[in-house]
């Protein structure tokens, strides 16, 4: 009844139903949703479409003067032919490979330089062994802080929507840690690797490293996963790996043209009515947040993560000078240093390399705005 009090206002106005879905920010559920309700009301014969009129990209100045000197089309021995180089398997599995680097933010690229220690090396071996179950013991006791953390925030909001009078809101409202909320964004699994593989290259460093850098770090690793994962839930990242199939057909045709890449994606991603919408952003953590969550997962870390056959604390917060300054620091203890340098120096200097230092798996989406282009589902811009 509603809706058809909605569609009829809306045809007075000169709004059609089929173009509804034009540039709505939905996700691919919410879509889904509202098309099977107008399937009800309108009948089998409705189908949401793109309006003719809908308005074309927008170049600014500069760039419609670059694209005006490269307005030449590729001809058969320039054009690339990325579209006749992978089978659609082939490609559909650089693009989960490529998914993956981004949702981890990268990856760690060991040091090629000589060793000159053996494979086989005894002590090395044991070394090895014992630092990864170090590490297992570490993320399981993380895992089982960060659950429990989150039971903690669910038991006060449970307490919030059972209280009605709001003074009393307010006091356990004061009560909840900022960090908590935001704890909850990922699982407790996600939050214990990336702490653990930041402190990666923390413990070879005996003169440990300064703790608002490693804060900088976590939060911007643990947001760009988050950006991932809601893309996914929203089925963005499905609908890109739809429309990458027929884009690598574009860009092995002979119609391809410099100033056509953006055109044709626009129109693909519009021709998609019924995913999830491109247009939707993933807001930005509060810069105080982030860092007080940052912190907060390294206050696990130095509460918890212990050495091999020990109580003994693996890590310690402590400060140091800087001028007028007291900067905080994380150290590990000599312990694990000396324990990491007897495992393989194959291990023991890891490179950090970030999603927009790799090359990608597959060819990069065109730029439509800028701070969406290039990766598939990573922040851009």
């Amino acid at each position: 009844k509603y809706i058809r009090k909605i569609l009829k206002h809306m045809d007075k106005k000169g709004f059609k139903a089929e173009h509804l879905f034009h540039q709505a920010c939905l996700t691919s559920e919410q879509a889904q949703s509202i098309n099977q309700s107008l399937l009800e009301v309108l009948g089998k014969d409705f189908a949401p479409v793109r309006p003719p009129q809908a308005n074309p990209l927008t170049y600014p100045s500069l760039v419609r003067h670059l694209y005006a000197e490269n307005t030449t089309s590729f001809n058969n021995d320039e054009k690339t032919n990325s579209g006749s180089m992978f089978s659609e398997k082939t490609l559909g599995e650089l693009l989960e490979k490529q998914l993956n680097v981004e949702k981890e933010g990268g990856v760690y690229i060991r040091n090629v330089s000589p060793t000159g220690v053996s494979d086989n090396d005894t002590n090395e071996m044991i070394a090895n062994a014992a630092l990864s179950e170090l590490r297992n013991k570490w993320k399981k006791a993380l895992v089982e802080k960060i659950e429990s953390e989150i039971a903690t925030y669910q038991k006060h909001i449970n307490k919030l929507t059972s209280n009605k009078a709001q003074f009393n809101n307010v006091i356990l409202l004061r009560n909840i840690p900022k960090h908590l909320p935001f704890l909850c964004l990922l699982s407790p699994n996600d939050w214990a690797t990336i702490v653990l593989d930041e402190l990666a290259p923390l413990m070879q460093q005996p003169d440990g490293v300064k703790i608002h850098y490693i804060c900088h770090s976590i939060k911007q690793l643990a947001w760009e996963r988050f950006v991932v994962d809601q893309k996914h839930k929203a089925g963005i990242t499905d609908k890109i790996c739809l429309m990458y199939l027929e884009y690598m057909k574009y860009l092995s045709s002979s119609e391809v043209s410099y100033t056509s890449f953006r055109n044709f994606w626009a129109d693909n991603a519009s021709s998609h009515v019924l995913d999830g919408c491109l247009l939707i952003d993933v807001p930005t953590w509060p810069k105080n947040i982030a860092y007080y969550l940052a912190g907060a997962l390294l206050h696990y870390v130095t509460n918890l993560c212990t050495l091999p056959n020990s109580d003994e604390l693996a890590f310690h917060h402590t400060y140091e000078a800087e001028g007028a300054k007291q900067t905080g620091v994380i150290k590990p203890h000599m312990d694990l240093v000396k324990l990491v340098k007897k495992s393989s120096k194959e291990k023991k200097e890891m490179i950090k390399m970030d999603t927009q230092s790799l090359p990608m798996f597959v060819p990069p989406r065109p730029w439509v705005a800028p701070n969406d282009g290039c990766y598939l589902a990573a922040p851009g811009g």
